[in-house]
């Protein structure tokens, strides 16, 4: 099926190739092939790759037989005359690469006609004549490259800029650079393409005239490039500030080697002869003057040095190298990313491209080198010479088999090193913690024994600090509570005794801590539990596995905020009765396995919301005398068993299950399956029942194996980004990539997470029936076709992420039975909000943002858990009177729609007055007065700027809490600006960012000064605090 034969000095004689009928993918890339002839009609052939070979002539023919072909790669080839107007004779092509050969005339429009086309690749050829504006009804088309048609000193592609009014709505990057489009950029530029998902839109060194547009401003600064054209100014709009201008374009008059202002230290020059926006040098300089920093070295040596890494770590062999070792730039050799304008390596990311040998130390005397990324290859790395990249800020040398750290420590710039899955053994190096800039520290998955040096609290910068699965002993150090920068400490499976040192749990900057399962290694943390009252920015603390002793304090995580995740406490040693303060987060405290003796009624009121209302006490932790896996009933299907020697709250085992004979208390046990249904037989592998049919407890790894196999088989697994381990029979499906397991319950899926991994297609129903998978996540997988079929059968399931996937329909979601989570932002979902979404009653947060909803929306009162409602961007045309909300709801994002008419003075009237709330109704059609009906609320974020509203009743501005105090630094203008101003945020949030006069504002809370109609992007509608990242 697959034929590889890359980086071999041979000839390839096709005559035979009709012999070999299942033959699906060829590669003769750097090879000596010449010709195609041979090359029979296929329909099977999906991959064809043929670059940098001794093809020359006209478009070889034979291709255009091949109609099942998915990818072509003709890269690096001497090819000539006009590209084939037929070439949709491949209709299925989803890859064309034909970049850095001769073809002339003009970009045929018929490869529009190919719709699956996600990636086009013709740069550096010698088209002229119009870009085809057909290119944009390519729905899928991710990355477009015409740049750099100029060869010979021939005009490249010409004409008018197309307006890019409509189309392109999954481009990611589009490059059209160094050419002669002229015209002008229109007001509806890139009206449909995806502001969150574009990386790069660069039309540098064309003929483009007049100002650029506001509608830039959708975009974030750094995603269009337009220096060098007949740019004449910027709209107004589209900065609001001489910094913010400069930082787009240099004006006239003026130029930069970047044609903007990237940094205060690098501003742009004067230069009297420069009549238009954006130069990069000035007046007639020649393009060649160096462009980079006085005493830099010249590319020569980049190239050298590359060259050197290409030889001695077996170049031919690597997985992808592109361009590598031609003449072309090292710009755009495979994994290299040169700083802007200059020819000098700035990014060397070679990750698992089977890399074998020594790297040359010279590596470090690449002068602009910031970033090195080796991981995953099989190399013998020596730090030798690190001295010398005085740029080098982050290293990542993970499963690389490094066994020493030696020599690192001369590095006096290095702020991230990624050295996890190693052979490193021993006492972790003193001098990893005298790095002066280090901020992120990963050795997890290494040998590391001893303690942890108290050196560590010299590293004053240090905000991740990883360490997990090692085998470090003793107890933590004092020092650690001396890291006020520190955001995230995992020091997992390892085996760490001692207590809890006290000056750990006042750092107030840390968001994740996670110290668990030191017991199965021999270690255990001992002692009282901290109650961890000063941590106000964690995010989750993992303590399982250990020794931690004592009751659970009444001032546990007193304050943390609504970003807290959960505190895993399970498996210890805690008594006592459950206090009644820690009601806020109880169904964020996993507490199974403890010695817990009763649990306080208040836990148990249905006000609580969540699982209690329909559970009550069990939703925290099965009582004494009963068990489930999870030690707390969280569905209908999953509730708590009889199990009589069960002596404590919340076990997760039972005795009766695997040694029956030696307790008294079995007698007569009869396990009750999660479906009702008994079942008395019980043997050494599991419950049966008299046909053996294997249920929850059996060794079903079989089946999970299956189903993640078919997954891979369906949904392109050969060609994701990521697929570490996958299909590997002699691994482990927990070291699958993206996959994590259930603790101690041998090979089951927990928990799927396959983000951005160009996953395509249907992923198959049976991946519903991985009977323990709770989070399935697959976002920014844009050429999924996500089904709900099956759903049902998923009673585990309770977090789905289907954001930026092409998600059109959500029929068939009402069938999950205990979804907590749903995230669907970035989608095509159109029409009404699908009334399904009401019968999904366990649902806890909704986040259906920037897609295409519109009114009616469905009545979500009767969804008793439901906290958070995010429809942002949408085009929901509606009032407030027709929104219907739980009393659980604290956060309501209905933020850039089509709400219209006054706030009801009942509006919210059902949530309760003590909570904090967080409601954004900005950039809607609202009107009238702010009613002093929503005084009841104590602690209030109320977003309404870019509204119709006239008026605030004045009670509204004595509420000192709301808007994070805002309202009570700077009463009315802390909630709306006064008309006749204007406010980046609508109002004011700070000393510098006051309402300042705006003479066009007719309504409170303006956010820009101008009659023109608003173009804001999706991030800067979102309060900053509500901004998710995921990395």
């Amino acid at each position: 099926r697959s034929l590889l034969l890359d980086g071999n000095p041979i000839n390839v004689d096709f005559s035979s190739m009709h012999l070999a009928p299942n033959l699906q993918i060829v590669d003769f890339s750097h090879t000596n092939l010449k010709s195609l002839t041979g090359l029979a009609p296929n329909s099977h052939l999906t991959d064809l790759h043929l670059a940098s070979t001794s093809l020359s002539g006209p478009f070889p023919p034979e291709i255009l037989t091949l109609s099942g072909l998915l990818r072509l790669t003709l890269d690096e080839n001497s090819l000539t005359g006009q590209f084939p107007a037929d070439i949709d004779q491949l209709p299925s092509l989803e890859w064309l690469s034909a970049h850095n050969n001769k073809f002339n005339g003009t970009i045929p429009g018929t490869i529009s006609n190919i719709e699956t086309l996600e990636f086009l690749m013709l740069e550096n050829n010698y088209f002229s004549g119009p870009l085809p504006e057909s290119l944009s009804t390519l729905p899928k088309l991710w990355f477009l490259d015409v740049s750099n048609q100029g060869g010979d000193g021939g005009k490249g592609l010409s004409g008018p800029l197309p307006s890019f009014a409509t189309g392109y709505t999954s481009i990611r990057r589009i490059d059209v650079s160094h050419n002669s489009l002229s015209g002008t950029v229109s007001a509806s530029f890139l009206a449909d393409a995806d502001s969150y998902l574009l990386e790069l839109a660069d039309f540098s060194s064309n003929k483009i005239q007049g100002k650029l547009s506001t509608a830039l401003s959708r975009f974030r600064l750094g995603t269009y490039n337009f220096q060098d054209n007949e740019i004449s100014g910027l709209e107004a709009l589209l900065c609001t500030s001489k910094d913010k201008c400069n930082a787009i374009l240099c004006p006239s008059g003026s130029y930069n080697p970047q044609g903007r202002e990237i940094s205060a230290n690098d501003p742009c020059q004067p230069c009297a002869a420069n009549n238009f926006f954006g130069s990069t040098r000035c007046g007639s300089e020649p393009e060649s003057t160096p462009s980079s920093p006085t005493g830099y070295l010249s590319s020569k040596n980049d190239r050298e040095i590359l060259e050197q890494l290409y030889d001695k770590c077996g170049g031919p062999r690597w997985a992808e190298s592109a361009n590598w070792k031609t003449n072309q730039s090292i710009c755009t050799w495979f994994g290299i990313r040169c700083a802007e304008n200059t020819e000098n390596a700035l990014l060397v990311m070679l990750s698992g491209n089977n890399l074998v040998g020594t790297p040359p130390s010279t590596i470090f005397n690449l002068p602009l080198l910031n970033t090195l990324i080796l991981d995953s290859n099989e190399i013998l790395f020596s730090f030798d010479g690190i001295q010398n990249a005085t740029n080098l800020e982050t290293i990542d040398l993970s499963s690389t088999g490094l066994n020493l750290l030696e020599g690192i420590e001369k590095s006096a710039s290095l702020a991230n090193v990624h050295v996890a899955s190693n052979e490193l053994v021993g006492s972790i190096p003193q001098q990893l913690f005298q790095l002066p800039k280090l901020q992120r520290l990963t050795l997890d998955f290494n040998r590391f024994s001893g303690e942890l040096p108290q050196m560590i609290s010299e590293a004053s910068e240090l905000e991740i600090f990883s360490c997990a699965g090692n085998l470090l002993s003793g107890q933590l150090p004092a020092g650690l509570g001396l890291l006020q920068h520190l955001q995230s400490l995992r020091l997992p499976m390892n085996k760490l005794t001692g207590t809890f040192h006290d000056s750990l749990a006042k750092l107030a900057s840390l968001e994740v801590l996670d110290v668990s399962d030191q017991l199965k290694k021999g270690g255990g943390i001992r002692g009282p539990l901290p109650d961890f009252s000063l941590l106000v920015n964690l995010r989750h603390i993992d303590l399982s596995g250990n020794t931690f002793s004592g009751s659970l304090p009444s001032l546990f995580l007193r304050n943390v905020t609504r970003l807290f995740e959960f505190a895993d406490l399970s498996n210890n040693l805690l008594t006592g009765i459950l206090p009644k303060e820690v009601a806020p987060i109880i169904e964020r405290i996993y507490l199974r396995d403890n010695m817990i003796s009763g649990i306080a009624p208040e836990l148990c009121s249905p006000s609580l919301g969540g699982n209690i209302v329909e559970f009550a006490c069990d939703a925290i932790l099965c009582p004494p005398g009963s068990w489930n896996t999870i030690g707390k009933q969280d569905s209908g299907y999953n509730p708590c068993t009889e199990c009589r020697p069960a002596q404590y709250f919340g076990s997760s085992s039972c005795e009766c299950l695997y040694n029956a004979s030696a307790n008294s208390n079995c007698d007569g046990f009869v396990y009750v399956l999660p479906d009702g249904q008994s079942n008395e037989t019980i043997d050494d592998y599991g419950i049966h029942d008299d046909q053996d049919t294997e249920y929850y407890f059996g060794d079903n790894t079989t089946t999970d194996r299956m189903i993640l196999e078919n997954l891979y088989d369906t949904c392109g697994g050969y060609y994701w980004w990521q697929s570490k381990n996958w299909m590997d029979n002699s691994k482990s499906i927990c070291e699958w990539f993206g996959v994590k397991c259930v603790d101690n319950k041998g090979e089951h899926v927990k928990s799927l997470q396959l983000d951005a991994n160009n996953v395509k297609g249907t992923p198959p129903g049976a991946i519903f029936q991985l009977p323990h998978l709770t989070t399935l996540s697959l976002y920014a997988n844009p050429d999924l076709s996500f089904k709900f079929e099956g759903i049902e059968n998923a009673r585990q399931l309770k977090r789905l992420v289907l954001d930026a996937t092409g998600l059109n329909s959500i029929d068939g979601i009402s069938k999950a039975p205990n979804l907590l989570e749903f995230e669907a932002r970035f989608n095509k979902l159109q029409g009404a909000l699908s009334q399904e979404i009401a019968q999904l009653k366990s649902l806890k947060r909704l986040s259906v943002s920037h897609n295409a909803l519109v009114a009616p929306l469905p009545d979500f009162s009767s969804l008793a858990s439901l906290q958070d409602v995010l429809l942002a961007e949408n085009k929901i045309e509606t009032t407030l009177d027709e929104i219907h909300l739980p009393s659980s709801v604290r956060m309501l994002d209905l933020s850039g729609n089509l709400i219209g008419g006054t706030i009801p003075t009942t509006f919210l009237n059902n949530l309760p007055e003590n909570e904090e709330i967080l409601i954004d109704l900005g950039n809607n059609k609202l009107t009238g007065t702010v009613p002093s009906s929503l005084a009841r609320f104590d602690d209030l974020s109320l977003q309404l700027r870019n509204n119709e509203l006239t008026s605030m009743e004045p009670e509204i501005c004595a509420k000192s809490k709301w808007n994070g105090g805002d309202v009570g630094r700077y009463g009315c203008s802390g909630l709306l600006c006064p008309v006749g101003t204007s406010s980046s945020n609508g109002r004011q949030s700070s000393k510098e960012g006051r309402c300042v006069q705006c003479k066009e504002s007719q309504y409170l809370g303006s956010s820009a000064c101008s009659n023109d109609k608003l173009i804001l992007s999706a991030a800067s509608r979102m309060p900053s605090r509500w901004i998710a990242i995921t990395i």
